[in-house]
């Protein structure tokens, strides 16, 4: 996945729009196309499926590091501020306590913060629609080996990194002056070696130590720089307690929590109730297609094997119009039209079973009106055929009765 990295720039101070320097990188760090300086408003169209890595300024922000036994997060967050107070000279309350990973020696890298300058910094990103995976202080993102200290020279001001979660800013006309002064206050920890990267080069500067320096020019911004030195693992993340993500993000979604609920139950009555349907139309359609091949078993006794009743019905019916010339089933589709015309004028009959054998065609009728089977009879009845009501049966309101249609004998 693809970083955006933003550095916010120093100078920047209210009411001013907030400026600051980018660069893309790729999913191995390295940077894509070039560094860009602007307004914070002119970044935001690069955020858009990146995760974005913001650089917050070195002179706002104390690196230091404690040694204490508590080893639990949150009771470890409650004792620094205190461990550190003497060193400190805002109130521990107004400032904010991130940490960093517990090194192998026992000791605790903090990284400390006013809650007023956290607050601006988020609020100017917020207004940009810009909202951060991770803030670091640019101070640990610049590139330091072993045995030696770097420094970034950036117009007028100077980073100093001296060890891993240590460092310091200053001016460019005092930088050796404070140098010096660091190397005297820990002699043991003194550097082999100081590596100076002049960015957007600075034409004179010197620094006359009794030490090798290494001069690297860079013609490009900072992000670029100290993409080379970006490890989030090794670094302070200053998104923690509250300014956690997951926290900000909680407190948006609060609101909608009852809505997100309701709309969970009103899903899972959606899907029962369609389930429901679904089981009730599934045993309506098993309960028809058992009468079907009822029906089709009584009107062709003879088939053995029922794959699909309606297919074989129809194909029995075409096979019985297309035997024109066979006189059996001549007269079988003879009687069944006319038996079928008059019982469709009669809406008070329903056939229940047809059968035909030995040129007759047996119907078994339920009627409410015993009037019906007559009026079925006589519409029959004619020089070439002959209808009988063979038996009738009333039960309760209904009748159930018995027809017989066949050729007349002359």
């Amino acid at each position: 996945m693809e970083t955006l990295l933003i550095r916010l720039t120093a100078e920047t101070t209210p009411p001013q729009e907030a400026m600051a320097e980018w660069q893309i990188l790729d999913a191995n760090h390295a940077p894509i196309g070039q560094e860009i300086r602007g307004s914070l408003q002119e970044a935001t169209t690069l955020v858009s499926h990146r995760r974005v890595v913001v650089l917050a300024p070195a002179e706002d922000i104390i690196l230091a590091e404690t040694r204490l036994q508590v080893r639990n997060k949150q009771q470890l967050l409650k004792a620094i501020p205190y461990a550190l107070e003497d060193e400190l000279a805002e109130d521990v309350e107004a400032l904010h306590f991130a940490l960093g990973s517990r090194q192998p020696d026992g000791k605790q890298p903090v990284a400390v913060v006013s809650r007023s300058r956290m607050a601006g910094w988020l609020e100017e990103l917020k207004s940009a629609n810009i909202v951060p995976h991770a803030i670091l202080p640019e101070l640990l993102c610049i590139p330091i080996s072993d045995s030696s200290w770097s420094v970034v020279i950036d117009n007028e001001r100077a980073i100093v990194r001296n060890a891993g979660f240590a460092g310091f800013c200053a001016d460019v006309c005092n930088l050796q002056t404070i140098i010096m002064l660091a190397i005297e206050e820990a002699p043991d920890e003194a550097p082999k070696l100081i590596k100076l990267f002049r960015c957007k080069p600075h034409g004179h500067t010197h620094l006359p130590l009794d030490l090798p320096v290494e001069i690297e020019e860079r013609f490009d911004c900072l992000p670029t720089l100290m993409a080379n030195g970006l490890d989030e693992k090794s670094n302070i993340n200053l998104l923690q307690k509250e300014y956690e993500i997951s926290s900000e993000t909680a407190r948006l979604l609060r609101p909608w929590r009852i809505a997100a609920i309701l709309l969970g139950v009103w899903l899972v009555f959606q899907a029962a109730s369609i389930s429901l349907d679904y089981w009730r139309l599934s045993r309506d359609s098993e309960a028809l297609q058992g009468r079907i091949e009822a029906i089709f078993k009584e009107t062709f006794p003879t088939v053995r094997r029922v794959v699909n009743p309606r297919v074989q019905m129809e194909q029995k019916l075409n096979a019985l119009m297309a035997t024109g010339q066979d006189d059996h089933s001549n007269r079988f589709m003879q009687l069944l039209s006319a038996g079928g015309q008059a019982i469709d004028t009669i809406t008070e009959v329903q056939i229940d079973t047809i059968n035909f054998r030995q040129g007759r065609l047996d119907l078994a009728l339920t009627t409410t009106d015993l009037r019906s089977l007559e009026k079925i009879k006589q519409q029959i009845n004619n020089d070439v055929l002959d209808a009988k009501i063979e038996s009738a049966q009333s039960i309760g309101e209904r009748i159930d009765a018995k027809l017989t249609i066949q050729r007349s004998r002359q």
